[in-house]
């Protein structure tokens, strides 16, 4: 309510009467300058009030607060957007992030962008990335599985077998991938 009616004394008046607090109201007055991990779940709690409240310009200036944080907030901002269905602007937080700091559902998302943008090469391309990182979810050894299929590249239909043995191995008893192997072959 202070910072949507741009009431910062109050604010500042709040923290003396709760001393207890003074570091979060810091947050909130954007006081502090440094990551501390204590206030990372505070700060999306804040961002996330402001999307339930439809508060978008209190959320907006909320985010001059992420300088505070390391770049893994984007990647943490990216997937709340991405939850509220605000896609195009979660993926502009990925990419502020970086590849490099991408975590599993950060690439599940974007993959479902490109998805819903008839992007499949590019699907295929992240999912693989995802998997070369060590993520193993479902979602990206099917996406994986179904371009394979589909493609016609020659370099992909070359390690065709490669790329079904790998999918085999770390899913052995999925009747659904193996089905989808038998229609890629």
């Amino acid at each position: 309510m202070c910072l949507k009616k741009h009431d910062l004394k109050l604010l500042e008046d709040f923290k003396n009467i709760y001393p207890q607090s003074d570091k979060i109201i810091n947050l909130m007055l954007n006081k502090i300058s440094e990551f501390d991990e204590k206030y990372f779940n505070i700060y999306l709690s804040f961002l996330e009030r402001t999307l339930v409240l439809s508060e978008f310009d209190v959320f907006e200036e909320l985010l001059d607060i992420k300088k505070s944080f390391n770049v893994d907030i984007n990647i943490k901002i990216g997937h709340l957007l991405y939850h509220y269905q605000f896609a195009d602007l979660a993926v502009q937080f990925y990419q502020q992030a970086g590849n490099k700091h991408f975590d599993e559902q950060a690439y599940l998302n974007i993959i479902k962008e490109f998805k819903k943008q008839n992007m499949s090469r590019e699907a295929f391309n992240f999912a693989l990335e995802a998997l070369n990182k060590g993520f193993t979810h479902f979602t990206l050894v099917e996406e994986v599985v179904e371009f394979t299929g589909e493609t016609k590249d020659k370099a992909i239909q070359q390690q065709k077998y490669e790329i079904f043995k790998f999918v085999l191995n770390l899913f052995p008893d999925s009747s659904e991938l193996q089905n989808l192997i038998i229609k890629a072959s």
